[in-house]
């Protein structure tokens, strides 16, 4: 079995934090919870960033969100 990672996808109106074993298996995830942004968004690696999460390192945030009025 494949140990799992973390990783953080944004667009631009949304961000989700998943675990999964590779970035295309992060993606599928991503796109199997979308919201109102859709699933195609989160395949797409021309509309949405996939970046691997370090759990290395200095402490710091790793996602914020804030809604929007």
């Amino acid at each position: 079995m494949r140990d799992k990672r973390i990783y953080l996808l944004t667009c631009p109106t949304a961000s989700v934090v998943v675990r999964a074993a590779c970035e295309t298996c992060a993606r599928s995830v991503a796109a199997a919870t979308a919201g109102a942004e859709g699933t195609l968004v989160w395949r797409d690696a021309e509309r949405s960033t996939c970046k691997r999460v370090n759990e290395h390192g200095k402490s710091g945030v790793v996602l914020r969100s804030e809604v929007q009025s």
